[in-house]
């Protein structure tokens, strides 16, 4: 009987710390990206966008690897 009380206790104090985490809690205000999916691209924060020069340097790299997929 001791045990259980205690294992129940154990596991509330696990909840409320847990809860108290923002990351755990749901709360992600501090990093939050907004929703631009219903946006036109020339509206949307550079921030937000794609830069397709971090994956391909110029055309010629991407025009390489299309013919290895096709």
């Amino acid at each position: 009987m001791k045990f259980r009380w205690m294992s129940i206790l154990c596991m509330i104090f696990l909840l409320l710390l847990a809860l108290n985490q923002p990351e755990m809690a749901g709360d992600q205000t501090q990093s939050k990206i907004p929703d631009y999916s219903m946006t036109a691209r020339k509206d949307v924060p550079v921030e937000y966008t794609w830069r397709v020069e971090d994956i391909y340097p110029d055309q010629e790299e991407w025009k390489k690897d299309k013919t290895l997929v096709n």
